[in-house]
């Protein structure tokens, strides 16, 4: 394909089910370390999008974005996303 780069979704469901942080998926987090990892090893830089419209139900349930708990959700979410995947790649 002859990239350099590639740009990908993090489902936020995938890693976090339930949208907090009692709940990690390590399958999710593992599928992740995996996609970034081929990546790197391939020459091709990860770039990450954090959210594409895909929240864990339960959020939704609580009245998503306009709950402004959603802030600190989002807040642990990222704080996940950095400890396993920040060493590698960069945030688009």
């Amino acid at each position: 394909m002859n990239v350099d780069a590639c740009r990908f979704s993090i489902s936020w469901h995938k890693v976090l089910p339930t949208g907090g942080v009692n709940n990690i998926n390590p399958e999710g987090i593992d599928y992740y370390n995996k996609v970034i990892d081929g990546l790197i090893a391939n020459g091709i830089t990860p770039m990450v999008t954090m959210f594409h419209w895909d929240l864990p139900q339960t959020l939704p349930n609580i009245g998503g974005w306009p709950n402004p708990r959603l802030a600190d959700y989002f807040v642990e979410y990222a704080r996940v996303l950095y400890d396993n995947y920040g060493d590698r790649g960069k945030s688009a």
